[in-house]
């Protein structure tokens, strides 16, 4: 189970006013346009319009492009100064979604653009920054041009987490080498266009993170570096050795005659060697990225567009040799009537004649010698679409959260009609409703992106505006692969509607943590909420309805109240024992207390035990055992003994429509939600059958830290004062909150579920 020391949450997570009315969204229309892949972009006037854009409001001349907060060059081809019609269109250079540090922005598989035309905006400080176009004639006084970049090659790398300090690392280091692997990880390192004219060699600079610390070895780290074709990289590049899990960068150069050719098909390879008498020394560093500076030829034959400069995370075009005066670079190919973007400069140029396919190009006109200018090379089929573009009215008045606000409901574009159906049943029922799309807050707080941060500010801002704000309903489901780093490249990717937030733990090794949503409503501590929240991880509105039909019936037929509890176990008599303590507690607030332990080593039967006394009717189900994300387990804890006791297939099984237990465990991964499939959501998503909701943890947990949290949750369930779930819920996250700061919180449960569920109970002595 998690253990945390308990940490003021800062008060800088509420923003303000200002924030809040952020100059890009806030107070002006604009359109939200998301694209996937990096390249040069066209929107027409015809598809703002189809979007919903009301042309005529649009001036040209205001027309106005914004990423990551800052604005970005427009190229805009409008017939008139005076609107925008249908024929016109606008074109820019975009790139994928970069993170700060690493090539994979947390949560986002798409980079999003805010393209606004208000004049509000111009109050704030936003003019456009429109492309000037510029046509140029033959190649002269070109000069050779170096290329500096920094290569992550995600494809060739293993994600996994560091327990390296906040702030020594991104969380991710790719490429592991220890001593003991050869030839290890598939590294690829090319350099497309080398000029071998104007230079001998290739300089390239590889940063590393030491991974661990061998106190009785010095030094802590020590490897021989080569290149060449995989597996036999056979050119060595030097030796390198530092101590510590800091950075270290290694410097060397590799000669222009050993370099792989372009025309191999095939890039070159980076490895790592230990020396032979360190084979058996505790040593692993990661790769984390390069950096690459070598000549190149700026080429683009064939190609619908060519990036030279922009295509790594960041990079560079340098002129070499004589810096004074304008420097000129000569870009080859262009195709006819094809366009050349420097973003840097605002400038894009054009061939005098369609029949010229080369032309000089400047890289700047002053400035000094390391001056960052790229160019993109667009043939005029070469232009892209975007993914989608939404046009969205003012974000002010649909963020709005009212003082006498209650319960607050985020959800998605994909779970909308969902959300407003529960908003307006809870409405019905007199409670005060804010119901907010997160797509709204990304736009107004994290220029458009999705962000766990920015959610969260969202709910502390709400809680402020409505001091009476007692639950929080996240209605969309998340992705274990969170950073959308794994498998990035296929057809389908895991959803994110609202993220989750990765609790880091240097525990669980591979994937560095596991999802919380407390954390969203802890102001004051690591993971005790202040107000009780609940997600309903439903993917889409279908899910989301087929649940909220299952509230519906669970408040308005009232079967729970004659409902029976259940207590399930594993073959532990240790464990037993505990649930045991359960029905001591129920007294008479139940028709039946029922025990169901394992008497078989084979599952079927205490499978078949489970479904019936499921279908037969409970109030609540309380397990204790063995457990993961796809399944409950019969136990013992020899895994070769071990048989299924129930799984998401079993769920789907059940015959227990109208009649939804309430689940809490003391068992691992029970609500770990992000992975698909998992036995907590099936609970909860499945139509017409299952649970009302599941209480328990996302990851690992003990059974006895977890039955002290179920204990106080049943004693606040059966407390009829509380009405609703999220009020037991969030009473025994604050009865077990730490005295002071130095204890450890074991607190990582979380609830699958509508946190505002009326509770359906048997009053005392009836």
């Amino acid at each position: 189970m998690a253990a945390f020391l308990v940490q003021p949450v800062s008060e800088d997570t509420t923003p303000t006013l200002s924030d809040m009315r952020s100059p890009v969204t806030a107070a002006v229309s604009y359109a939200r346009i998301e694209l996937r892949y990096p390249g040069v972009y066209r929107v027409t006037g015809k598809q703002i319009e189809e979007a919903g854009a009301n042309l005529s409001s649009i001036k040209p001349t205001r027309l106005t492009l914004w990423n990551e907060g800052q604005v970005i060059p427009l190229r805009v081809s409008a017939a008139s100064a005076a609107a925008f019609t249908a024929a016109d269109s606008i074109e820019f250079v975009a790139s994928e979604a970069l993170g700060t540090i690493i090539h994979f922005k947390p949560y986002n598989l798409h980079n999003v653009y805010l393209l606004t035309w208000g004049e509000r905006q111009a109050a704030a400080g936003a003019e456009p920054i429109h492309y000037k176009d510029e046509t140029l004639t033959a190649p002269t006084n070109a000069k050779p041009v170096s290329v500096r970049q920094m290569d992550l090659l995600e494809e060739d790398f293993l994600y996994r987490h560091s327990a390296l300090p906040p702030g020594q690392s991104d969380g991710f280091q790719w490429a592991p080498f220890r001593p003991d692997t050869w030839p290890g990880q598939k590294v690829f390192v090319d350099f497309p266009g080398f000029d071998s004219k104007s230079s001998s060699t290739v300089n390239l600079t590889a940063r590393f993170i030491g991974a661990t610390v061998a106190y009785n070895v010095k030094p802590n780290h020590l490897f021989n570096a080569y290149y060449g074709s995989f597996p036999k990289a056979d050119v060595p590049l030097g030796t390198f050795q530092f101590d510590g899990m800091g950075y270290y960068d290694f410097a060397t150069s590799i000669p222009m005659e050993k370099l792989i050719p372009d025309s191999s098909n095939v890039p070159g390879a980076f490895q790592m060697k230990a020396p032979e008498d360190r084979k058996d020394v505790i040593d692993e560093v990661f790769l984390e990225h390069f950096h690459t500076e070598y000549p190149r030829h700026l080429d683009a034959t064939g190609l619908d567009w060519s990036a030279f400069g922009d295509e790594a995370v960041s990079a560079s075009l340098v002129a070499r040799g004589d810096t004074s005066g304008p420097l000129l670079a000569e870009l080859r190919g262009l195709p006819a009537g094809g366009r050349v973007f420097a973003p840097e400069l605002a400038r894009t140029f054009s061939a005098a004649t369609t029949a010229s396919l080369a032309i000089t190009v400047p890289l700047r006109t002053t400035g000094a010698r390391d001056t960052a200018t790229s160019l993109v090379a667009v043939a005029p089929a070469g232009f892209m679409a975007p993914d989608s573009i939404t046009v969205k009215q003012p974000t002010a008045a649909r963020l709005a959260v009212t003082s006498d606000t209650q319960i607050l409901i985020l959800h998605h574009s994909d779970t909308a009609r969902a959300a407003d159906f529960l908003a307006r049943y809870r409405r019905w029922q007199g409670s005060v409703v804010a119901n907010v799309n997160v797509i709204d807050i990304y736009d107004t707080l994290n220029n458009g992106f999705i962000g766990d941060v920015a959610v969260k500010r969202f709910i502390r801002h709400a809680a402020e505006a409505a001091p009476g704000l007692r639950y929080v309903v996240l209605l969309g489901t998340s992705s274990f692969d969170y950073r959308e780093a794994r498998n990035r490249t296929d057809d389908e990717q895991r959803h994110i509607l609202i993220p989750i937030h990765w609790i880091v733990n240097p525990a669980t090794t591979w994937t560095g943590g596991y999802p919380d949503d407390n954390w969203y409503t802890s102001f004051y501590g690591a993971n005790t909420p202040e107000i009780a929240i609940g997600r309903i991880p439903a993917n889409d509105d279908h899910e989301g309805f087929a649940y909220l039909r299952k509230v519906v019936e669970y408040e308005q037929l009232g079967r729970a109240r004659d409902g029976k509890l259940l207590l399930v176990s594993s073959v532990e008599k240790s464990f037993q024992n505990l649930t045991g303590e359960m029905g001591t507690l129920a007294g008479d607030r139940f028709t039946t207390v029922t025990s169901l332990y394992p008497e078989t080593t084979v599952a079927t039967h205490e499978i078949a035990r489970l479904s019936d006394a499921i279908n037969s009717g409970l109030q609540v189900l309380y397990y204790v055992g063995h457990g993961g994300n796809l399944v409950w387990r019969v136990g013992p804890s020899d895994f070769k003994q071990q048989k299924d006791l129930f799984t998401p297939d079993d769920v789907k099984g059940l015959a227990n429509k109208g009649h939804y237990p309430i689940i809490h465990a003391s068992s691992c991964y029970t609500t770990s939600f992000d992975a698909p499939g998992g036995i907590g959501a099936s609970f909860v998503l499945e139509p017409d059958r299952g649970a009302i909701a599941v209480i328990g943890t996302p990851w690992k947990a003990t059974v006895y830290e977890g039955h002290e949290f179920n204990r106080a949750f049943f004693k606040a369930y059966l407390d009829t004062t509380n009405h609703r779930l999220g009020d037991a819920f969030v009473e025994a996250k604050q009865e077990l909150r730490p005295k002071n700061p130095m204890q450890v919180d074991f607190q990582d449960f979380t609830l699958l579920g509508d946190p505002t569920l009326l509770l359906t109970r048997r009053e005392m002595n009836q």
